[in-house]
């Protein structure tokens, strides 16, 4: 279990929660209902600084996806942990980024308050009908009760994204928002999304090559 921690990265989990042939990306690999313990389930009693500037010091995951993914239809699970339901979510906000810095309002989220019981199966979420994240930001802004935060899972349907040389944020397209992202990355030198000709740094190479494909379509 996590508590008064919100940084939680999928990527180190993608072989086990990439089902084969499934499109179905799961935190925890709840197939139906879920269980009770708290070991099953995030929890925060401390807030930390968001990752997300715009928003206020708080109660927060961030999940990591490793790779760029349509997101689909979702599906939530709340705090389930007997006689202390109350903490479990009622809105959270959500935003989303490609780098983990530059972050995008989507929309609120409202959840019920789970029963607490071994045949809870959860809500229906949203369908986000393919938006393309790396980074997923849920930022808890009321609970059900209580000083701590608590949320079991989050189920997406997704489809991996494949782009072409130049489309930096995977749109389809080769147009000016690679451009305006290439350049917000300018000088990089490590772990570079922008690293268009694969040399490791995000230099003037990189911005020729995109001007070089400028217009097309994948």
């Amino acid at each position: 279990m996590m508590k008064a921690h919100s940084f939680f990265s999928l990527a180190s989990l993608l072989s086990l929660v990439m089902l084969l042939n499934s499109n179905t990306l799961h935190a925890q690999m709840c197939e139906g209902d879920h269980s009770t313990s708290s070991d099953d389930a995030w929890q925060s009693c401390v807030e930390t600084v968001n990752p997300n500037p715009d928003r206020s010091e708080g109660h927060w995951i961030r999940y990591d996806l490793g790779a760029y993914y349509e997101l689909n239809q979702s599906h939530f699970w709340n705090y389930n942990v007997f006689g202390e339901t109350a903490r479990g979510v009622a809105n959270m906000v959500v935003d989303w980024s490609l780098d983990g810095i530059n972050w995008n309002f989507w929309g609120n989220i409202n959840l019920e308050e789970a029963p607490g019981t071994e045949n809870y199966f959860g809500e229906t979420g949203p369908d986000f009908e393919g938006l393309v994240v790396r980074y997923l930001l849920l930022s808890v802004t009321s609970n059900h009760g209580g000083n701590c935060y608590g949320f079991s899972e989050i189920k997406l349907n997704v489809n991996p994204v494949v782009g072409c040389t130049g489309d930096i944020v995977l749109n389809g397209n080769i147009d000016i928002s690679d451009v305006l992202f290439l350049l917000s990355q300018y000088g990089c030198l490590t772990e570079c999304e922008a690293d268009v000709d694969g040399d490791g740094a995000v230099s003037i190479s990189d911005v020729l090559a995109v001007l070089a494909v400028f217009g097309q379509t994948c």
